[in-house]
């Protein structure tokens, strides 16, 4: 649970929003979770693809999908793929994310624990806001 929240609020900047005004606000709220969704929705169908081709495997840990790596190809396409007005096109752009996700797996290492950088003073800048 807690990673979800990690993912919302640090990679995918739910608090950096676009402008002052509620409905700015909220517009900036919707899309960031209708993203965690795809994200979510994109590396679970990568993580058995991973575990597919995985199975005859003698691996030391088990890999997974990079959830960076999962936005930033997102981000690439997003608008594209919700502007689609083509049920099948838009299956195989996500297809193809998929795809492109799978190739390059992480490995889960257990009770892994890395150094950690000191908070900066502020999280975000107004006009720091990435595109999607």
């Amino acid at each position: 649970m807690e990673t979800a929240y990690d993912l919302i609020k640090s990679k995918l900047q739910l608090e950096n929003f676009s402008g002052k005004t509620k409905a700015s606000v909220l517009q900036d709220f919707y899309a960031t979770i209708y993203l965690a969704n795809v994200a979510a929705f994109a590396a679970e169908e990568a993580d058995k693809r991973i575990s597919d081709a995985d199975r005859d495997k003698e691996l030391k840990y088990p890999r997974q999908a990079n959830r960076n790596r999962t936005i930033a190809k997102l981000r690439s396409i997003f608008l594209c793929l919700i502007m689609e007005q083509d049920a099948d096109l838009r299956d195989a752009m996500l297809d193809k994310l998929v795809v492109s996700i799978a190739e390059r797996p992480v490995s889960v290492v257990p009770d892994r624990s890395p150094l950690r950088k000191p908070p900066r003073k502020k999280r975000f800048h107004m006009a720091k806001k990435s595109v999607v």
